[in-house]
């Protein structure tokens, strides 16, 4: 007879190989905590979001200042693909919650694809952060069939948001929409699916999330 939390896990991550995508709400409280400090890092505060990935550039200015003069140009004049500042951040010895939020993102791949930890790579962090006025056009991630790469996993960072805000996760053209709230997780198969997916445009707000892509060791 299989215990209540295989059943759990199972539908958990049910859609992540049907569909090629599982999302849920964290409910651990340590978790939960951990993600409060972590947004209390440097790398999320505004005057410190200079690394710009623009359509398939990637362009470091000198401060955020210049970065928001620049995105506020093309705000207008047309909404260009994959526009987000991003940052790495790094383990801390001083900041165990980085690690136990890596360890956890193991944890979750481990449950998922039925593979011993010590086979994952450690999972590394990085800060995506939408402006307010763009979009993501639909687009896949790159899987390579397994080899290498398994999961694409975000956690979302933002405190307040409503569907005013916009910024939603639009799954296969809208058959599934995920709105970015606090909290929330989502996981993307690389390993058979590499589903198609967009983000909808962003108001009012600036869009937070931790990005990671898990492989193998």
């Amino acid at each position: 007879m299989e215990s209540s939390t295989h059943k759990t896990l199972i539908m958990k991550y049910t859609n992540l190989f049907e569909k090629g995508c599982s999302n849920f709400q964290i409910e651990d409280k340590n978790l939960l905590e951990d993600l409060k400090k972590l947004a209390t890092h440097p790398m999320f505060r505004q005057e410190n979001w200079k690394n710009l990935r623009f359509c398939r550039w990637g362009m470091q200015f000198i401060n955020n200042e210049e970065a928001m003069d620049f995105i506020d140009t093309y705000k207008d004049f047309r909404h260009p693909s994959q526009v987000y500042f991003q940052q790495y951040i790094q383990k801390d010895g001083n900041q165990p919650h980085i690690e136990r939020v890596m360890n956890t993102i193991k944890k979750w791949t481990s449950e998922a694809y039925d593979i011993d930890e010590t086979k994952i790579n450690e999972p590394h962090l990085q800060l995506n952060v939408m402006p307010d006025g763009f979009h993501i056009r639909n687009h896949r991630d790159g899987g390579d069939g397994g080899l290498t790469r398994l999961v694409a996993t975000l956690i979302y960072m933002n405190d307040n948001w409503n569907e005013s805000n916009g910024g939603e996760l639009v799954i296969h053209g809208g058959e599934e929409v995920i709105t970015p709230t606090f909290g929330k997780v989502v996981m993307i198969d690389l390993t058979k699916h590499d589903i198609e997916h967009a983000v909808n445009l962003v108001k009012d707000m600036n869009r937070q999330a931790i990005v990671s892509f898990v492989s193998k060791s």
